[in-house]
C-alpha cells in the first residue's frame, strides 16, 4: 500500500470535469466551496458547464441571478450599497452583490439554508462574504427600492410549500415557519 501512488483530492485535481482537459479552471457552488466544477476553455465544456449550474439551481432550488436580472436589473447593480445586520446584532453598511457574479456560481445564485423556505442573497464586503435573507435586506433597505419592485422581486422567489421539511424541523420550531418578518436574529431565537 506504501508504494501506490496517491491520488489527488478533489481540490488537488485540475483536469476539466467533462472533457479531461489538464488545464481547467475550477467554479464554486458555495461560499464555503464544498461544491465545485472544472471546466476548461472549449466552448463545448462551457455550454456543459452551464447546462449543470442551471440543473444544479433546480435540484438544490436554487434562484439564478439571471432570472432576477432579466425582471429587475435595477436590485443587481453592483455600485449599491446595502445595510446588514452581522450575527453579533451589529448594524453595517457597505455590502454590496458581488461584480463577478455571472462567473462565479457562488454569487451568482440565491438560495437557502437548512431547509428554509426563505432565500438569501450573497453579499460582498471588502473580503468578507455572507447570505442575507432578501426579507432582512428590504427590512434595512426598504428605501433603496421602491414598494412594487420589492415586490416583483418576492413574486419571482418560488413560494414556500404548505408544509415544513424534516430538515427545517430539525433546526428550528414549527412556528418559525409561519414567521411573515423572517430575520437571522428571529430565527436564532427559535433555534432548538
Amino acid at each position: 500500500m506504501d508504494g501506490e501512488p496517491k491520488l489527488p483530492s478533489a481540490l488537488e485535481r485540475t483536469a476539466c470535469d467533462f472533457c479531461g482537459n489538464p488545464k481547467s479552471q475550477r467554479f464554486n457552488f458555495d461560499l464555503g466551496a464544498e461544491r465545485f466544477l472544472r471546466v476548461c476553455t472549449s466552448q463545448e465544456c462551457d455550454e456543459q458547464f452551464s447546462l449543470s449550474r442551471l440543473s444544479f439551481c433546480a435540484k438544490e432550488g436554487r434562484v439564478p441571478m439571471e432570472i432576477i436580472q432579466e425582471a429587475i436589473p435595477s436590485f443587481l447593480d453592483v455600485k449599491r450599497e446595502w445595510t446588514v445586520v452581522r450575527g453579533s446584532g451589529d448594524v453595517e453598511k457597505g455590502w454590496r452583490i458581488a461584480r463577478n457574479w455571472k462567473v462565479s456560481p457562488e454569487y451568482g445564485m440565491l438560495s437557502s439554508l437548512r431547509g428554509e423556505p426563505w432565500y438569501r442573497i450573497p453579499l460582498i464586503k471588502n473580503d468578507k462574504a455572507r447570505l442575507c435573507l432578501i426579507s432582512e435586506l428590504k427590512l434595512h433597505n426598504e428605501d433603496a427600492l421602491a414598494a412594487d419592485v420589492w415586490g416583483m422581486l418576492t413574486d419571482l422567489l418560488p413560494a414556500k410549500s404548505d408544509e415544513p421539511t424534516d430538515e427545517f424541523l430539525e433546526n428550528y420550531s414549527s412556528k418559525a415557519w409561519a414567521l411573515t418578518e423572517i430575520t437571522d436574529e428571529k430565527l436564532k431565537e427559535l433555534r432548538l
